[in-house]
Parts: structure tokens; C-alpha cells; sequence
């Protein structure tokens, strides 16, 4: 005798039900690292840009600040930054300017320095 199938069984269902979990819950998991290293590739893009910026403001000479105290920056409420200006070698000649700006609750920080000269 032939059984004609029409339809799938319990198992059948079951098991499609758990292999089609398995392949959501693995996107899942790709997805949301995806997102955090998204999130910490634009803090740092950011983190830069604000670095090159005022880095370019001060390699004008003479540097525009003499140092600025470590705080806010407007408009980037998570970030913060610093600017040192120092003599460097030759006094009133040659200035070292180090910018710093730190984000994600000061845990993390970027720093650049560039020599700014009077020629």
C-alpha cells in the first residue's frame, strides 16, 4: 500500500522552526557587532576631525592659544579637549602644540602635536 503525502509532519515543522532560529539568532549576533564597531569607528572619526581642526587653527603663527584648559567642545557634548602650547628649543620661535580629545566618558583619547614656527 502507497501513503500519499499532502502535507509535512510535526517533526518536519519543528525542525525547519529550529534551523530558521539558528540562522536568525547567528544575523543577529553579526548585526549587532556590527553596529558597535560602527559606533566606535564614528567616535573616533569625530575624534579626529576635532583634532585636525583645531590643530589647523592654531598652526597659524603665532598659535592662537596659549593653552586651553581641558573641557567641552560646542555642538560635541561626549567629547572633550585640551590644547598645550609650549616653547620648544628656541623660545619664541618655535612652539609645540599638543591637542588631546577624549570621548566615551574620558576612556578613550586621541592626541596629536605638530611644531608651529615663526619663518
Amino acid at each position: 500500500m502507497i501513503i500519499k503525502r499532502e502535507s509535512f509532519s510535526l517533526i518536519e515543522i519543528v525542525i525547519s522552526i529550529v534551523i530558521l532560529a539558528l540562522i536568525l539568532g547567528g544575523m543577529t549576533a553579526i548585526f549587532s557587532q556590527g553596529y558597535i564597531y560602527l559606533r566606535k569607528v564614528r567616535d573616533k572619526s569625530i575624534a579626529f576631525s576635532l583634532l585636525r581642526e583645531k590643530l589647523e587653527e592654531e598652526s597659524q603663527w603665532p598659535p592662537t592659544a596659549s593653552n586651553e584648559a581641558y573641557g567641552s567642545i560646542a555642538g560635541f557634548s561626549d567629547f572633550r579637549r585640551q590644547v598645550e602650547v609650549n616653547d620648544y628649543i628656541y623660545p619664541g620661535q618655535l612652539k609645540k602644540v599638543t591637542v588631546t580629545v577624549w570621548w566615551d566618558s574620558d576612556n578613550k583619547s586621541e592626541s596629536i602635536s605638530t611644531l608651529v614656527g615663526d619663518y
